[in-house]
This record gives C-alpha cells, structure tokens and sequence, in this order.
C-alpha cells in the first residue's frame, strides 16, 4: 500500500492515513481520519464557515482565512476541517492518537474546487474529487 501511494506521489505518513488515503485513490471515496479525544463534543458537523475571516490551521502548518462560501467540516465548537480538501492541524492523528474518527462523505464537487481554488491549495484529496468530477 505504502509503495501504491508513493508511485501516486502521495506521502505516507502513518497506518490510519495511509489507509484513507489509499480507499480515496481506489474507490473514489474520500474519508478522512480524526482524533477523537481532540474533537469538541466528540462529533462532527458539516456546515458552511460562520464568518469572514474565521481562520483554520490546516494539517499543512499554515492557517487560512475561511469565507461563509466554504463548507466546514466542524466539531462542536469550531472548524476542524475543510470539506473535501484539508483536514485542521488540531484534530490530527498522531502517535499518542488511540481513539479515531472516520469521515466518509460525499461532497459538492463545485465547492471543493472553488475552497481550494480560493485558497490555493492542492491537497491530494482535492485534486481526487476534482478528477472525479469531471469525469464522464
């Protein structure tokens, strides 16, 4: 799997997200993994972003400004995630991470690519569901 994902240019990074990345390239099916002792409520909700300029720091490192256009993936209390393109720095899994969360969704694929459009990024996820999409 992990030879799979490196000829698709995709980095592994550990067992859990390896795996959903793996399902998201085969089946076309994005899912994305969570650390369920870092999520608010436990839970998650999607939703469109509250405000203008409500930030999100993203697995990436880098924080971006949100626009109520953008649709969230949010835990009881604030984004955790961006819908189909990058999930939030807080709520990674990571090697203390015991408990998880999958999210298996389908998303707009016309949102996806304006959110990531927008905000310039180009996720492996993003560029999957953007394929996806225009495909016929």
């Amino acid at each position: 799997m992990r030879k799979r994902l490196e000829t698709l240019g995709v980095k592994t990074i550990s067992n859990v997200v390896d795996v959903t990345n793996y399902v998201m390239f085969e089946c076309g099916q994005p899912l994305h993994a969570y650390d369920l002792s870092k999520l608010d409520g436990k839970t998650l909700i999607p939703r469109k972003a509250r405000e203008k300029g409500s930030p999100l720091k993203a697995i990436n490192g880098k924080t971006y400004d949100l626009t109520p256009e953008m649709l969230v993936i949010a835990d009881a209390s604030k984004p955790v995630g961006l819908a189909g393109v990058m999930g939030g720095l807080e709520t990674e899994i990571g090697p203390s991470t015991s408990d998880v969360l999958i999210e298996a969704a389908r998303f707009d694929p016309l949102n996806v690519r304006r959110t990531s459009r927008a905000l310039g990024l180009n996720s492996p996820r993003a560029t999957a569901l953007r394929d996806r999409s225009t495909r016929k």
